[in-house]
């Protein structure tokens, strides 16, 4: 088992080793970044210089922090990974090449085209597929009027999406079961390219944000195709 430093700051999750920050992303099936290798529980993962045009030294100027490499699915897939968010400021990641046993409520997940991790969820009685990305800041739902789904209003949001910039969006906060887990989530809606693309090409509903970790303990296992939720 080999453990990190995990916190939530300006809306993403950072894991830091050895001075080096990594920015935890379910939403990337590649891992890349100023550095050749990262390093987890013995094994060296070479890693991409950028992805999709995008690389760390954009990443640290989009988000304001130093930024040394993102950690995606093709390491996270590889590990059962508890998060560990019982304290936003400082919290924990461990990855295991073995099966963490923990008790909670658990939440069946698909690995969709093997990399991504996609759930459903319930939200005013109405089911939704949703993806599952750890770096996205707050959640999204595409086809529904947030409003009418009984949500309370809150601030815009300013998002960034690689390939599109900078993007503002009405947020509404959103009570989603998770099966027997309730939680109480912000939402927004993505520019109409992004969200067409998402609902008519991926065939899902939104995207589940990094708010669902916080202020408690999650295990994602892709292995094992689910999540466990221990407050």
């Amino acid at each position: 088992m080999m453990e990190m430093r995990l916190s939530f700051k300006k809306g993403n999750l950072y894991a830091e080793d050895n001075g080096n920050t990594f920015l935890i992303a379910s939403g990337s099936p590649k891992s890349f970044g100023r550095l050749k290798n990262i390093e987890i529980e013995g094994k060296s993962f070479p890693i991409l210089n950028s992805f999709m045009g995008l690389d760390s030294e954009k990443l640290s100027e989009v988000y304001r922090l130093k930024i040394d490499a993102v950690i995606g699915l093709n390491i996270l897939n590889e590990f059962d990974v508890i998060f560990d968010l019982k304290n936003p400021e400082n919290g924990k990641i461990e990855f295991s090449k073995e099966i963490f046993e923990t008790e909670g409520i658990k939440i069946p997940i698909t690995v969709e085209r093997g990399v991504f991790p996609a759930l459903e969820v319930s939200v005013s009685g109405e089911s939704f597929k949703m993806f599952f990305d750890t770096a996205a800041a707050i959640s999204y739902l595409e086809g529904v009027d947030l409003k009418e789904m009984g949500g309370e209003k809150e601030k815009d949001y300013t998002d960034y999406y690689h390939g599109i910039g900078t993007f503002t969006t009405e947020t509404y906060r959103l009570k989603v079961n998770f099966g027997k887990l309730e939680k109480s989530l912000r939402f927004g809606r993505l520019p109409k390219t992004l969200g067409e693309h998402l609902k008519f090409v991926l065939k899902k509903d939104g995207i589940i944000g990094n708010e669902f970790f916080l202020g408690s303990e999650v295990l994602y296992s892709s292995e094992r195709k689910f999540l466990i939720y221990k407050k």
